[in-house]
C-alpha cells in the first residue's frame, strides 16, 4: 500500500508549477505547497496559485538563487520593495552599500526576496480573489509561519 494512502503525510512540495491534477493530488495526500516566483510568471499559473491552493497550506519561499522574479512575469506589477544590487564583477568592490549592507547580486534570488514572493501573492489575490483572505502582507506572513510550524515544528 502507497504511503500517501494512509494520509499521515506531513511536509511541504517545494517550488510547485505542475498542473490542476498534480495540485489536486497533493492537496489530498494532506501536503502543503510551496510556491516562489515561478508559480506567478504567467497569468495563468497566478490564478491557479492563488484560486486552488488553500491558504492553510500555503508555504511561500525564494528557492534562492533560483526563481527570481523578473521584470516581464505577469506578477512584477505587484512587486513593491526593491533591494540594492549590484553586477556580480563588481560585488568584491562594492561589498557594503551605503546603507552599510551587502547588496544583492544583479539576477540572483536572494533570501530577502522573500519578501517580493509575498507582494505578488497579495497582489495576485486582490486581483484574482473574491475571499477577503490574506490581502495583506501582515496576515499572509502571519498564516504562512502558522503553516510552516505545523510542518517543522521545532521552529516554534
Amino acid at each position: 500500500r502507497p504511503l500517501w494512502d494512509s494520509k499521515i503525510l506531513n511536509g511541504v512540495v517545494h517550488s510547485f508549477t505542475g498542473d490542476d491534477a498534480e495540485l489536486d493530488a497533493l492537496l489530498s495526500m494532506g501536503l502543503c505547497i510551496g510556491l516562489n516566483g515561478s508559480a506567478f510568471r504567467t497569468e495563468e499559473s497566478a490564478k491557479r496559485s492563488i484560486l486552488k491552493i488553500p491558504v492553510d497550506r500555503l508555504m511561500l519561499e525564494t528557492d534562492a538563487p533560483w526563481c527570481d522574479i523578473r521584470k516581464d512575469n505577469f506578477s512584477f506589477q505587484f512587486v513593491k520593495t526593491n533591494f540594492p544590487t549590484v553586477k556580480k564583477e563588481k560585488l568584491k568592490t562594492d561589498l557594503l552599500s551605503k546603507e552599510n549592507t551587502a547588496p544583492c547580486v544583479e539576477r540572483r534570488n536572494e533570501p530577502c526576496h522573500l519578501l517580493n514572493v509575498l507582494e505578488c501573492y497579495v497582489g495576485c489575490n486582490t486581483l484574482f480573489s473574491g475571499a477577503e483572505v490574506c490581502r495583506n502582507i501582515n496576515d499572509l506572513s502571519n498564516q504562512v509561519y502558522v503553516n510552516t510550524v505545523k510542518v517543522f515544528p521545532l521552529l516554534a
